[in-house]
């Protein structure tokens, strides 16, 4: 597919994802105009992302962490460190923090100036911007834009770069997994059960808002200097009512930090 014109598929996509269901229709037809073709693979891409939603498309963990890894290793993070340096978006991309086989997560900062603090971005890999794996990507900024809790790294921005790969812009979290800063810091039974309590809270927070995030483990927990206990990675959550989620979101009155 041409670029330029994956690139309007995207876009399209993207808005109409924001979009109740019954408003898609409209807006599609406005969008494609008489270009059934453009209309077919919108559709079908949406359909496909729907599906996703509604079925065992995730189902299968196992399955996805396989495909996650295929590839991963040093030719992968020679490729990601080439883009140290460079600009996607507003964000200039510093280090390469952290990569698998589907995509790697870089430290950026802002080159508007807009605001100082360093941020997280998530990038698909080039050669596995497929539609099942762009559907995964698109899925995960849908389930991070609902959520808005303290404990959970929070969703910022995102956007495709000029090649059409999609990339998500998350909180930075600095800190540690965590056993290992739970075992640092020598941390008591209390201390530990705090953590924790917070852990709980949080996750109680997505279930109430219809999601779960099926790989909640101590790697995917990490606490930061001040010991705030962050959630991160819901690239395999689930929306249990993807339907009506939208018209009950709970949303939490503590006062979270913008990365």
């Amino acid at each position: 597919m041409e670029r330029q014109k994956w690139n309007k598929i995207n876009k399209i996509v993207d808005n109409a994802l924001d979009l109740k269901k019954e408003e898609r229709e409209k807006y599609i037809k406005e969008e494609c105009g008489d270009d059934s073709n453009l209309k077919r693979e919108v559709t079908q891409f949406l359909e496909s992302i729907d599906q996703s939603q509604k079925t065992g498309f995730l189902e299968d963990k196992e399955e996805y962490l396989k495909d996650l890894t295929i590839g991963a290793g040093q030719g992968i993070q020679e490729t990601s460190s080439s883009l140290i340096g460079k600009t996607i978006g507003k964000y200039k991309i510093l280090e390469l923090i952290g990569h698998g086989g589907m995509g790697s997560v870089f430290l950026t900062e802002r080159v508007d100036g807009a605001y100082d603090e360093k941020v997280a971005l998530k990038l698909l890999r080039s050669g596995m911007d497929t539609p099942s794996n762009i559907a995964r990507f698109k899925r995960e900024r849908k389930i991070l834009a609902r959520l808005k809790h303290p404990n959970i790294a929070h969703l910022l921005d995102g956007g495709v770069t000029g090649d059409g790969l999609p990339y998500l812009v998350m909180e930075y979290v600095n800190g540690v997994p965590l056993l290992e800063y739970c075992n640092n810091h020598n941390l008591s039974v209390k201390d530990r059960l705090d953590l924790f309590e917070s852990t709980c809270k949080a996750v109680e927070y997505a279930h109430r808002n219809a999601i779960i995030h099926r790989d909640l483990k101590p790697s995917n927990i990490f606490v930061t200097k001040d010991g705030t206990v962050k959630i991160l990675d819901f690239g395999i959550a689930k929306l249990t009512e993807p339907d009506q989620a939208d018209d009950y979101l709970i949303q939490t009155r503590t006062t979270t930090r913008i990365g």
